[in-house]
């Protein structure tokens, strides 16, 4: 199956992304370093191939840990 990672994913066209790639049949990792709003949380409830992962991108390593994290939840 397909799989995507999208940053900037807690709202608007990230958020749009991601649920036309779910619509799609993708499994998907949101991301944001924002706190998630009740849309997106709603979104993850009704899901089951949709995660989120907290993350700020500008931090160093923490593109790596979201990477690898995403693998290990999408495999």
């Amino acid at each position: 199956g397909k799989r995507a990672l999208i940053t900037g994913s807690s709202q608007g066209i990230g958020f749009a992304v991601g649920q036309a790639f779910a619509a799609a049949g993708a499994s998907v990792v949101l991301t944001s370093e924002q706190p998630l709003n009740p849309e997106v949380q709603a979104f993850l409830a009704t899901q089951a191939r949709a995660h989120y992962i907290a993350a700020n991108l500008l931090q160093e390593g923490e593109a790596s840990r979201l990477v690898k994290e995403a693998w290990d939840r999408l495999g």
